[in-house]
């Protein structure tokens, strides 16, 4: 390899050995090319949700590149689940969210590094699969739910829950 790279610097020599300035020029050019393709890429990923709803449209998830949670919303099916079935939602959507969001990010990075650049395989190896999607969310130990059932009272998957009061924030600096 270290042939190959003195040969490459060797021949970039030579075509401009009697143009020093153009080879500088050109070098400045590809290096401010690829300065504002990395710009681009960066508002791009920053600009990154992924989305995803249930299949019954109990939960819809919202997340940010990272998979950070950005926004959380129930449907009027999410009323009539046991809390651990909709805990279950909640997780299997939130997955389904970050693999769209970590799949958007990978992609702005094409016109930076290239669809089939070593680069972005190696981006492409380490995005969650489909098969962290079908991870075991049912394992109840896992999500603490054996715990908390046990605490709580029982309560029918059929029944309708109240809605929680939700608290905003601006609410909090009104007063205070």
């Amino acid at each position: 390899m270290v042939g190959l790279t003195a040969n490459y610097t060797y021949r970039i020599i030579w075509r401009y050995r009697v143009e020093p300035e153009k080879l500088l020029a050109d070098y400045h050019a590809r290096v401010a090319g690829i300065a504002e393709r990395a710009q681009a890429a960066r508002a791009q990923i920053a600009s990154v949700r992924g989305n995803a709803t249930s299949a019954d449209g109990a939960v819809t998830v919202s997340v940010n590149v990272q998979g950070a949670l950005e926004e959380l919303s129930f449907g009027p099916s999410a009323d009539t689940m046991a809390l651990p079935e909709l805990a279950r939602a909640i997780l299997q959507t939130s997955r389904r969210a970050r693999s769209h969001a970590t799949t958007a990010g990978a992609d702005a990075l094409v016109p930076l590094i290239g669809v089939d650049s070593a680069a972005m395989s190696q981006v492409r190896a380490h995005l969650p699969g489909d098969s962290s999607l079908e991870d075991d969310v049912d394992h109840r130990t896992r999500i603490g739910l054996d715990e908390e059932e046990s605490k709580a009272a029982p309560h029918s998957s059929t029944s309708a829950r109240p809605r929680p009061h939700i608290v905003d924030d601006a609410d909090d600096s009104a007063g205070g």
